[in-house]
């Protein structure tokens, strides 16, 4: 892979040139959403696990969501566990019996209570959104337990109002029978939680769904009429992939987000163009692909995390979203779950996917779309339910800047078959340090770290993009403390000079610093050209500025000359 960006150094920048795209910025500069993880970790490990604190941490999330999903209609804050059953017998009708899903009836309890989901977010650098249980617990019980929380420290911004009541699993349907009954009673619990914590936002269970006359087709006008305090609407956003669908092309596979985001707006009603939402804000605080295919053929691929890139600028592209949370931070299923616990907590595509995305959104303060031309839109079809065939167009390559007071950043993804390259100096500095991300196919489960390629380039013209394959630029280099032309915001080891960036168990943490003994590849190897950036020649070593070194084993290294 450092040999293809070596081309780019090599190749006269006349023939580059010819095919070179200028890519330009959209004018709209909207804030950047609050990026996380849902934290459900009824199956281990406890927050307690610094190592898995430390692998959490490495994806860079500003938010984890306590307890989880659904999760959180049957949870006892007070234990950090599911209600007794004995408990759960009495709160809905007497002839109905309220229990969790069956698969979780078998769990061990593990310490996750309130308190050590405090101390692993100090560790992991990142801040709580709580989902209190309207389910199976009343408002007095959940305002004491609030008011516990806050006695031990816990800081309550974000609070949600259960989970996907809208939902019409049988026991939501008892417990609101209409959106109107939900609506009714989050006025009273949000009378109480902002009582008790004045400042705190809060988001109640939002999407229309189903077809006239459901109990939920018009959720949402019940929801902005009713409620009188909300700060946000909650929305989850999953796209399904069957059977029927492995007969897909690999443009339709990395297409569909542009097919079905835009749809979910429609049907569920979160267009940024609906007047009734305009006072709420959008928290997406669930979102990944549901693979129900026999065979798992998407889960777990590099196409995967292409997919959740493609509902990522979906996302953006809508003005009122300001929170993006992915299910889920970890556990046993490959479909969703971004951490294996059972294999030393390496990332799988989910993890990939927030790791690269959260890292670069993370401290900025705007984003805005950036503008490719009309060359890179292509289309694509697909056949609904009703044997009807859609066309879509979607663009091959799409992107984002994101800026601060003192950084600017970027991530551009490559969904198609072409090697494009951009200019980029009219939206990027000159200074610019790249990270390319790529794999050697799209479909391979991703087992371990070597699945994944990622190199190096620096500048901001003559960028090539490579097929299927995402990259990141950040500013030259805001912080680099150890010196090895890896800025400290990428640097999974800032201490210690790492410029490969070996990290053997692909828990975030380079090797150098990670304490993993290696063998040493030989070093036994000469200098056989020397470069500049733009590919040219230099026969002086100690010319000052960034060097392209070529040794006569094929390894390629940039180094930092400092002139004599």
């Amino acid at each position: 892979m450092k040999q293809l960006f070596l081309l780019l150094f090599i190749i006269p920048l006349f023939c580059l040139s010819q095919n070179m795209i200028e890519i330009q910025l959209n004018e709209n500069k909207r804030p950047i959403p609050k990026t996380g993880l849902n934290g459900n970790t009824i199956r281990g490990p406890s927050w307690i696990n610094t190592i898995f604190n430390d692998s959490v941490k490495s994806m860079g999330p500003d938010l984890l969501r306590y307890p989880g999903g659904n999760v959180s209609n049957y949870w006892d804050w007070e234990t950090g566990w599911f209600f007794d059953q004995s408990v759960l017998d009495t709160i809905l009708l007497p002839d109905t019996i309220l229990s969790p899903p069956q698969a979780w009836s078998g769990l061990s309890p593990i310490d996750i209570r309130p308190t050590r989901f405090h101390e692993a977010l100090n560790q992991i650098d990142s801040k709580g959104i709580f989902v209190l249980n309207m389910m199976s617990s009343s408002l007095d019980n959940q305002i004491s337990s609030l008011q516990n929380a806050i006695d031990s420290g816990i800081i309550l911004n974000r609070i949600e109002l259960g989970s996907e009541f809208n939902h019409n699993n049988p026991f939501s349907t008892i417990r609101f029978p209409t959106a109107g009954d939900y609506a009714r009673e989050c006025n009273t619990w949000i009378d109480s939680v902002k009582g008790l914590i004045p400042n705190t936002l809060i988001g109640v269970v939002a999407g229309n769904r189903g077809s006239e006359p459901s109990r939920a087709w018009r959720w949402n006008d019940s929801i902005c009429s009713i409620v009188n305090d909300a700060d946000a609407l909650i929305w989850h956003l999953y796209l399904y992939l069957y059977d029927t669908d492995t007969t897909f092309t690999d443009k339709q596979v990395l297409a569909y987000p542009f097919y079905r985001v835009p749809l979910y707006e429609k049907w569920r009603g979160f267009q940024d163009t609906t007047s009734i939402i305009q006072n709420h804000r959008l928290w997406v605080t669930e979102y990944n692909l549901f693979d129900k295919t026999t065979e798992k053929v998407f889960t777990n691929t590099w196409a995967h995390v292409l997919l959740l890139s493609g509902i990522n600028h979906n996302l953006l592209n809508n003005n009122l979203v300001d929170i993006m949370i992915q299910h889920n931070v970890s556990g046993i299923f490959s479909n969703f779950d971004a951490i294996d616990t059972q294999n030393n907590f390496r990332k799988r595509s989910s993890g990939y996917s927030s790791s690269i995305w959260n890292k670069q959104m993370k401290n900025m303060n705007y984003a805005q779309k950036i503008i490719f031309n009309s060359s890179i839109v292509d289309s694509v079809e697909y056949q609904n339910n009703n044997g009807l065939i859609n066309q879509v167009s979607f663009p091959k390559v799409f992107g984002w800047k994101f800026s601060s007071l003192n950084q600017e950043k970027a991530i551009i993804v490559n969904i198609s078959n072409d090697t494009i390259i951009i200019d980029a100096s009219s939206v990027l500095p000159l200074n610019s340090n790249w990270i390319c991300w790529t794999s050697d196919s799209i479909f391979a489960q991703i087992e371990n770290f070597n699945y994944i390629n990622n190199d190096t380039l620096f500048g901001n013209q003559n960028i090539s993009l490579p097929p299927y394959s995402i990259s990141t630029s950040i500013n030259l280099c805001y912080n680099d403390v150890d010196m090895d032309l890896i800025c400290d915001e990428l640097d999974n080891c800032v201490s210690i000079y790492n410029p490969s960036q070996n990290d053997f168990n692909d828990d975030g943490i380079g090797d150098d610093c990670d304490d993993i003994n290696l063998i040493e590849p030989n070093t036994n190897r000469r200098l056989f050209k020397l470069k500049d950036l733009m590919g040219r020649d230099v026969s002086v070593v100690t010319d000052f500025g960034i060097k392209v070194h070529i040794y006569d084993d094929g390894t390629v290294e940039k180094k930092l000359i400092i002139s004599q």
